[in-house]
């Protein structure tokens, strides 16, 4: 996969340092008189610094690129297909709602992955059915 070399979206990075700050602002006034609860500060800060080291690697993905090849669509579709099934089948419920994956002390969504697969098929779905349609 290619780099993306436009560079860096501030009108999109501004605003979410700015949020992370404020969290970590907001935590730490609920947290400097109770030293017990300072830990959800450090936690806070923790991820973070992980959404912003995964933030920069999915910044480095050409996604022009993946959407271009019809074959990894689709198996990234039947993937997160058999993910939404196996949600049915052995997931948790969490909240009222039996939408996790669990995996140990690890917990996901699978619909959250099926909402970035989704934005990479239906376009290319929409746009081959078009063009079946403009040639009959």
């Amino acid at each position: 996969m290619a780099y993306n070399s436009k560079g860096i979206d501030w009108w999109l990075l501004v605003p979410i340092l700015t949020l992370c700050l404020i969290s970590l602002i907001v935590l730490y006034s609920f947290t400097i008189y109770n030293q017990d609860n300072f830990i959800f500060f450090y936690h806070q800060i923790v991820w973070i610094i992980i959404g912003l080291i995964v933030l920069f690697l999915v910044s480095l993905i050409d996604f022009r690129s993946i959407a271009s090849d019809y074959q990894l669509i689709m198996i990234l579709y039947g993937l997160e297909i058999l993910l939404l099934i196996s949600t049915l089948i052995f997931g948790r419920e969490i909240g009222g709602n039996r939408a996790w994956l669990s995996f140990g002390s690890f917990s996901i969504q699978p619909v959250e992955f099926a909402k970035i697969i989704l934005i990479l098929f239906l376009p290319r779905k929409i746009t081959k059915k078009a063009k079946i349609e403009i040639s009959n």
